[in-house]
């Protein structure tokens, strides 16, 4: 993937930037915890979409969107409280507002 230069280029960067890579070892995806869960949660919604059928770039970028939705509308914290509108997600902090909200009524102008 890498050349050995190239990673070396790379980490310099990220030191730079006060950033550092911590690597899981191979064939470990316990070790991953939160993220490893939602690659986990990506591949299973793509199987059940997709499952072994062909598709062209849009359909697949379309198929890839709609788990992207899904994935920033899981809600991050819950509340007990029943008076409480929604859950924040990830897509609040994206965009201010649920990815997967009932869309806005129409009122039959163009």
């Amino acid at each position: 993937m890498f050349g050995e230069g190239n990673r070396k280029e790379v980490t310099a960067f990220a030191a730079e930037r006060g950033a550092e890579f911590v690597f899981i070892p191979p064939r470990a995806p316990h070790f991953g915890l939160l993220w490893e869960a939602a690659v986990k949660s990506a591949k299973h919604l793509m199987l059940r979409t997709i499952a072994d059928t062909a598709l062209t770039f849009e359909e697949l970028s379309t198929v890839l969107v709609g788990v992207e939705a899904i994935l920033n509308s899981r809600p991050i914290a819950g509340s007990d409280d029943p008076n409480d509108g929604e859950a924040i997600t990830p897509a609040h902090l994206l965009i201010g507002d649920s990815l997967m909200a009932v869309p806005e009524p129409t009122t039959g102008h163009i």
